[in-house]
């Protein structure tokens, strides 16, 4: 269950970058659909900068950072989704386990980036009546 939330995530994440472009070249029509994406991927990401922030905080300095340094790039579903998928035992400095830190995770990119993202590239399919491959897939790819 882990690989394949994993695999779904990551094909989430270059499907709405995808869409991003394609709304970026799309003239004045997509332009507000535009920002309002780069406002959804940045709100997600501060998110799990955040997470990434709480599961570390009892940590020292340099892992902290590390930690926000994943988040920035986007492996925080990788690193916690390995860890939980390992088994990986909680140590004394840990806050959380590395399965309630996936779930944190997941969580917030649904609420942050899924359901957003996903609305938004529906209405701009029902207001420009355009429906790309890649839209398509990035819809589809957020609900599974």
């Amino acid at each position: 269950r882990i690989l394949l939330s994993l695999v779904l995530t990551y094909t989430d994440i270059v499907t709405d970058i995808l869409v991003l472009k394609e709304y970026g070249v799309g003239g004045k029509e997509t332009r507000k659909a535009f920002h309002s994406s780069c406002g959804i991927l940045g709100l997600c990401t501060l998110v799990n900068i955040l997470v990434a922030w709480i599961a570390n905080k009892n940590k020292t300095t340099a892992l902290r950072v590390r930690a926000m340094i994943f988040a920035l790039i986007q492996l925080n579903p990788l690193v916690h989704g390995i860890n939980a998928w390992r088994g990986v035992e909680t140590s004394e400095d840990d806050t959380m386990s590395s399965f309630f830190i996936f779930v944190m995770v997941r969580i917030g990119e649904l609420i942050f980036e899924v359901l957003p993202e996903s609305v938004l590239q529906l209405f701009v399919v029902y207001h420009t009546k355009k429906l790309s491959y890649t839209v398509m897939f990035s819809i589809l790819s957020s609900v599974a």
